[in-house]
C-alpha cells in the first residue's frame, strides 16, 4: 500500500513538471518562483520547475500555494477582460 502511494506521488509530481514545462515560459516560472520566494540563481527551466513542483506539493506550503493558484487566476481573468485588460 505504501509503495503505491508512493508511486502515486511520484507520477502526480511527474505530470505536473510536465505540465508546467510544456505551459510556461521560464519568465512565467521565475514569477511563481519569486512568488515563493525561492531562489532562481544560476537555474535551469527545468530545475525551477522541480523546485516548484516540489514547494507545491510539499504539505506544509498548501495555503500559500492556493493563494498563488487564485491570485493567478483572477490576474489572468483580468487580463482577458475588454475594458480591464488595459490596466494590467
Amino acid at each position: 500500500m505504501i509503495h503505491s502511494l508512493t508511486k502515486d506521488l511520484f507520477d502526480d509530481i511527474t505530470e505536473q513538471q510536465i505540465i508546467y514545462n510544456e505551459n510556461f515560459l521560464k519568465k512565467e516560472i521565475e514569477m511563481i518562483a519569486d512568488y515563493y520566494e525561492i531562489s532562481k540563481r544560476k537555474k535551469t527551466k527545468l530545475e525551477l520547475i522541480q523546485d516548484v513542483v516540489l514547494f507545491e506539493n510539499d504539505p506544509t506550503n498548501l495555503e500559500i500555494t492556493q493563494k498563488r493558484k487564485l491570485m493567478w487566476f483572477y490576474f489572468d481573468e483580468l487580463k482577458s477582460d475588454r475594458y480591464l485588460k488595459k490596466f494590467i
